[in-house]
């Protein structure tokens, strides 16, 4: 017989018009989102050490970066990137707007000396083979490498610092095994977009951290309204399986959930398209994280959360038995 608490909104649900079941089995797919995420996250573990590590921009490994025009014939993106194609250089040759216009961004680090490169030996570099004269330095970012060193292990502090207010927010607001399940599958997102990172070739730099921290923030809160909700019918129906509560709290935030993330993930791919040079790579991350947050706050966070219950509850019982 079927619980007289149990409101009609629960029985059936309408996802973009579809009617879905009260019960979806997310919980009993765990094993196959583990294995998947898995899976992602053991390429991307294969394939830091197959590139040798992560690529970073400046703000963490030091150089310079300048935005030049070049006025002068038969110019092209590869023969620019020659010029800064040697052993103990770290370099990358972007264009700016137009292609046609000549108009170039170039970000150069050396490896060996561990010192800043002064723009004007860049565009020193560039003269000698395109002639004089024809450099245009239309701006310049210089970062020492101890403070790329230092800047790097403020934004890993700040990272876990705001991971480990999430948990203490989850927790006092629902219980710590709440916490613990949606503080991993934010790791689990952070790990994910790293991964994309390394296969992209994206630089980390601190609008990449940015993106992180952005996620974190975005993740949580889909976390947060499926927590709510397992509370809400937990305690209206507390004899009830508690794998089969979690299903259904799911179930009816899912059409809440989808549209949400599927609004952001449109101004995302707008910042991706049309955010240019400086916001493209953020927008991108951005757009993976939205992905991964929205998988994450349904197939992670709720499995792990269940699970520790009812590790939890499996103990107790033994423990008594011991008294």
């Amino acid at each position: 017989m079927e619980n007289q608490n149990t409101t009609p909104q629960e029985k059936t649900q309408k996802v973009w018009g579809l009617k879905v079941h009260k019960r979806v089995h997310f919980i009993g797919m765990r094993k196959f989102s583990f294995l998947f995420s898995a899976l992602i996250l053991l390429a991307g573990i294969a394939l830091y050490f197959v590139k040798g590590g992560f690529k970073m921009g400046i703000d963490f490994q030091g150089g310079t970066r300048v935005e030049v025009n070049i006025n002068a014939a038969n110019v092209n993106i590869d023969s620019i990137r020659q010029l800064f194609m040697k052993d103990n250089f770290d370099s990358s040759v972007n264009t700016v707007g137009d292609p046609t216009k000549q108009h170039y961004l170039i970000t150069v680090s050396d490896l060996t000396e561990k010192t800043v490169i002064a723009p004007t030996n860049i565009t020193m570099i560039l003269e000698q083979k395109f002639g004089s004269n024809t450099i245009e330095l239309l701006g310049s970012e210089e970062i020492g490498p101890k403070v790329a060193e230092n800047t790097g292990q403020r934004l890993i502090t700040l990272l876990l610092f705001v991971s480990l207010l999430i948990l203490l927010f989850v927790a006092l607001r629902f219980n710590f095994l709440y916490g613990a399940g949606a503080v991993l599958a934010l790791f689990h997102d952070i790990a994910i977009m790293a991964a994309f990172a390394l296969f992209l070739d994206i630089p980390i730099d601190s609008t990449i951290i940015a993106a992180f921290l952005t996620i974190l923030g975005y993740s949580i809160n889909d976390t947060i309204v499926v927590f709510d909700r397992v509370r809400e019918s937990h305690k209206l129906n507390p004899e009830e399986d508690y794998e089969m509560v979690m299903d259904r709290s799911i179930t009816v935030t899912l059409s809440r959930t989808l549209v949400t993330s599927l609004t952001t993930l449109f101004v995302a791919i707008s910042i991706t398209i049309w955010g240019g040079r400086v916001l493209s790579n953020f927008g991108l991350m951005l757009c993976i994280g939205i992905v991964s947050g929205t998988y994450s706050s349904i197939f992670v966070a709720s499995p792990i959360s269940f699970m520790l219950r009812n590790a939890m509850h499996k103990k107790k019982p033994s423990e008594k038995k011991a008294k």
